[in-house]
């Protein structure tokens, strides 16, 4: 399936940008029309790129890094955020290209490799966004391209970039242990496991090592966070058996490219330089379907790859209405299910075909089933949102204002209030990196968001409810919210922090 020497004049350059292009515009367009504004953790990023750190409570520092790099460049506009987002999904889609021309494949299987990528329901919604997600993706994918460069060149002084490019991964999300605990394994089984005895794989894995410590000592340092709140997150997956987690990967990867997917696994496998690949995704995919609580983005980054193996399978088919079948049933599927993963619809109309569909996508446990797509129910009235809590805040007294505070039970809820929020006073939150930018100092009242009366009235001696706000089509955390104030903490604040900390 490899070829060790391919002319460069066989890479579809120009096509494959045109690809990335199109995909990018299709993402940046919709936000001409309004509909829909910032993701809920988008507003946790900004929060986070204004408090500079090693490491975060809930995700490593690199992609906070980059939005601060993006801010003070590019401006606070939600248009430079989605810019970066978009930028970097067109160039996952690009990267498949070059890892489908890398395996063999000629014009068609690159432009195959490219628009299975580009047509990926869950690539889609994670490029639509600002968020660590996308960024995992196109880092997978860099490192899917240089292990093919590494297993079928022979070219062992390419692990050095490799360990590079996995350092920035572990920094960027920490879930880079399973692409790598999943490559280490389908090394293993394989006779590849000889690069186990080769000094540029070692020099690699230093490299990484040296990348990722200074979110290590910061793990340390805060008595390993982010492992409390692993332990904590898993509640939100939902509960899924092995057949309908395998139901849902094929949907999220778009039904119309299983041919081109089951090929590419097929294809990966039998390819004795790259099986340590085909192995690797057999066993992260496995150990997906099989834990019982599966997301559909879990191993969203090692698709590219393995569509760019199936495209270079195809490339070779001489018939041609059967490469144009395959070519055209991911872009057909796509078609259909585009307004679900592009903010094209307004959200009533949105929940009215996705109804008819029978397709409301979730990636976390709710309550109550969702009428539109958690990406974009998590993008829609946070403006309403914080007027509510700024029209509270004014009907306060004025000889309480200069000393008050906001304070949330999530991130969700306090964002927005930072980004959005006009006049308001400082705004805290009990959840993940939040909890430690707290807490409040002494206050004479404070807005109360997402915490129950019950549990504020073990903590204050005053509490009473000031607004309530609510919204059609948000997520049930959200409708309705009440907003209270409250007053004489029982305990020093300090103490009711800690009981209040939330880690999820």
């Amino acid at each position: 399936m490899t070829e060790p020497t391919r002319a460069l004049e066989r890479f579809a350059t120009r096509p494959l940008l045109l690809v990335a292009a199109c995909v990018a515009a299709l993402q940046l367009l919709p936000l001409a029309l309004g509909y829909y504004g910032y993701f809920i953790d988008e507003f946790y990023y900004y929060a986070c790129s204004d408090r500079l750190a090693w490491g975060y409570v809930d995700h490593p520092p690199f992609s906070i890094f980059l939005l601060w790099a993006v801010r003070s460049v590019l401006g606070e506009s939600l248009l430079a955020a989605r810019f970066v987002a978009a930028m970097i999904g067109a160039t996952t889609i690009f990267i498949a290209g070059r890892m489908a021309w890398r395996m063999g494949a000629g014009r068609y299987g690159q432009l195959l490799a490219a628009t299975a990528t580009a047509c990926a329901p869950v690539l889609i919604a994670m490029s639509g966004f600002y968020s660590m997600n996308a960024i995992e993706v196109l880092i997978w994918s860099l490192c899917s391209l240089l292990l093919i460069e590494i297993l079928s060149s022979d070219e062992p002084r390419l692990w050095w970039l490799f360990g590079l490019v996995a350092g920035i991964g572990f920094m960027n999300k920490h879930t880079m242990v399973l692409f790598l605990a999943g490559l280490t394994v389908g090394v293993l089984l394989t006779p590849q496991r000889r690069v186990f005895r080769e000094r540029w794989l070692w020099a690699g894995v230093a490299i990484a090592v040296l990348i990722a410590l200074p979110n290590i000592l910061w793990q340390i340092q805060h008595d390993w966070a982010s492992l409390e709140f692993y332990r904590g997150a898993g509640s939100k997956n939902l509960a899924t058996s092995p057949i309908q987690a395998t139901v849902n990967q094929v949907l999220s990867l778009n039904p119309g490219s299983l041919p081109i997917l089951g090929a590419g696994v097929w294809a990966l496998l039998r390819d004795r330089r790259l099986r340590p690949l085909g192995a690797m995704f057999v066993v992260l995919f496995l150990m997906t379907v099989f834990s019982g609580l599966s997301r559909q983005d879990r191993i969203a980054g090692l698709s590219p790859l393995v569509f760019a193996a199936g495209a270079a399978y195809w490339d070779r088919s001489k018939s041609r209405p059967l490469r144009v079948l395959v070519l055209a049933m991911p872009l057909v599927i796509a078609l259909a299910l585009s307004p679900v993963f592009l903010p094209i619809l307004p959200p009533a109309q949105l929940a009215r075909y996705s109804a008819t569909l029978g397709v409301v996508p979730e990636l976390e446990a709710h309550g109550t089933p969702l009428a539109l797509p958690q990406w974009f129910a998590d993008r829609i009235y946070w403006d309403e949102y914080v007027h509510a809590i700024e029209d509270a805040f004014a009907g306060l007294p004025e000889t309480e204002k200069s000393a008050a505070v906001i304070f949330t039970r999530s991130y969700g809820a306090a964002g927005p209030l930072e980004l959005l929020g006009r006049g308001l006073p400082p705004v805290y939150s009990v959840h993940n990196s939040y909890h430690g930018w707290g807490p409040p100092g002494p206050f004479d009242v404070a807005l109360v968001v997402q915490i129950s009366e019950s549990e504020l009235s073990q903590h204050f001696e005053s509490v009473i409810q000031v607004a309530e706000f609510q919204c059609t089509y948000c997520r049930q955390w959200r409708n309705p919210t009440p907003v209270y104030a409250v007053r004489r903490p029982r305990r020093p604040i300090a103490e009711v922090w800690e009981d209040l900390r939330y880690f999820k």
